[in-house]
């Protein structure tokens, strides 16, 4: 047994995902404390502005990601380093590019945002529009560390803009500015951060990414293979965004105010469990190796077991005990909808288990699993549309469609025996 437990701790992915995972567990701890904290100091209809804000951000930054994935891939897979850097400069600045179009596109639309969503202000629009721009050297200063498997310096990073969002918000709110004061906080976290990075990365504490705005973003075969496989990785990470916040968004559209504020609280807690998973899948994709096929089985069995066991656990202490939970993680005035927790937790379950299957396939660029993650967006928002007399009736609509997905991926793989090629 002992020799065993030593087997296993001597394994450099076990090894990678210890460091990261409580790298990213202290990070995802910090980062929490910024709800709970904003719960028992705003009204609920503030807090509501607020997930609200966030969840269209996270939407809006998986375009980042996506070039986080595929920087992380040519690092991993790329042999030469000169093209290897030229590419990633490449794909840096068209990240640039586009954020600045999303964030015209956002203070133009501001208006009608504050309108259909039921804000107060359109000042919170604003302030999401200003951290669009700041996530792009975010995600590549981040993607670079994960790429070099530096898990420990990615997670101080991580926890530097955990701690600086909640600090800086929680004085802005007391000093009146209510839900911008919570965005404005995240957009200073966020510079600290990239300075942080930067001088991970370069020795300064350059915000600006010199590299990427001098590269050229011409049409070349290799620069045009990068940008359709990010078509296909975006499609798959915002299918698995949409499933992972939307439904804020959905109660947001149906319901009040204060019962988007109140099911907000809920939906934060639930969280947790994709936010405590979320690790795995980040270890997973820089350890998969083209044409290495035994190793990469091994890998996804052993990520599927941890997350059974990270977030089965979490699922059930949740499911057992919602009212414990909730009183101690955002106080006694959500208790009202404690009745939801249980099912929002089976749903984020089902939902990181669907995001490690899907970043497997990313990692082996088998983009057709992006078809799959669409029908499963196309069909919760069909279902959210059709069926929303209940609070209840939204989470069952997240939770048929998560699993339609991932019934689609083992037909599939199934009838192309795809576990013996991956």
């Amino acid at each position: 047994m002992k020799k065993s437990i030593q087997a296993i701790l001597k394994d450099s992915f076990i090894q990678n995902n210890i460091i990261f995972f409580f790298g990213s567990f202290g990070v995802a701890v910090l980062n929490y404390l910024y709800y709970p904290i904003l719960g028992r100091i705003m009204s609920i209809e503030d807090f509501g502005e607020v997930q609200v804000v966030l969840s269209i951000l996270v939407q809006v930054s998986i375009l980042f990601t996506v070039f986080s994935y595929l920087k992380i891939n040519l690092i991993t897979n790329h042999p030469d380093k000169k093209e290897r850097e030229r590419l990633t400069a490449s794909l840096e600045k068209f990240a640039l590019l586009l954020s600045l179009v999303i964030f015209f596109l956002i203070l133009i639309f501001s208006g009608l945002l504050k309108k259909y969503l039921q804000f107060q202000s359109l000042y919170p629009f604003v302030g999401l529009a200003f951290l669009l721009p700041l996530g792009v050297p975010l995600t590549f200063r981040t993607a670079y560390l994960l790429g070099r498997k530096k898990f420990f310096k990615a997670s101080v990073a991580g926890a530097i803009s955990a701690v600086g969002k909640t600090v800086f918000a929680v004085i802005f709110i007391y000093l009146g500015f209510r839900t911008f004061g919570a965005i404005a906080a995240l957009l200073l976290s966020q510079i600290l951060a990239i300075a942080y990075l930067s001088y991970q990365r370069h020795g300064t504490f350059s915000l600006i990414p010199l590299s990427a705005l001098r590269a050229k973003v011409r049409g070349s075969k290799p620069l045009n293979e990068e940008i359709k496989k990010g078509f296909f990785i975006f499609v798959i990470l915002i299918s698995i965004a949409f499933l992972f916040t939307s439904d804020i968004i959905f109660v947001r559209l149906f319901f009040s105010p204060a019962q988007s504020g109140l099911y907000s609280g809920i939906a934060t807690i639930a969280r947790i469990i994709f936010f405590v998973t979320a690790s795995i899948s980040g270890v997973l994709l820089p350890s998969v190796k083209i044409n290495a096929k035994e190793k990469n089985r091994k890998l996804l069995k052993k990520s599927f077991l941890l997350i059974c066991l990270l977030g089965g656990s979490s699922m059930l202490a949740f499911m057992f005990f919602p009212g414990f939970f909730i009183k101690l993680l955002i106080g006694s005035k959500f208790l009202v909808l404690k009745n939801l927790l249980p099912w929002l937790s089976l749903s984020l379950f089902l939902t990181a288990i669907l995001n490690l299957m899907l970043v497997y396939y990313i990692a082996h660029q088998k983009y057709i699993v992006s078809l799959f993650a669409l029908v499963g967006t196309a069909t919760v928002i069909l279902l959210s549309f059709l069926h929303h007399n209940s609070l209840l009736a939204i989470i069952f609509n997240f939770i048929i469609s998560t699993v339609l997905v991932m019934i689609l991926i083992f037909i599939w793989t199934a009838s192309r025996r795809d576990y013996q090629n991956a």
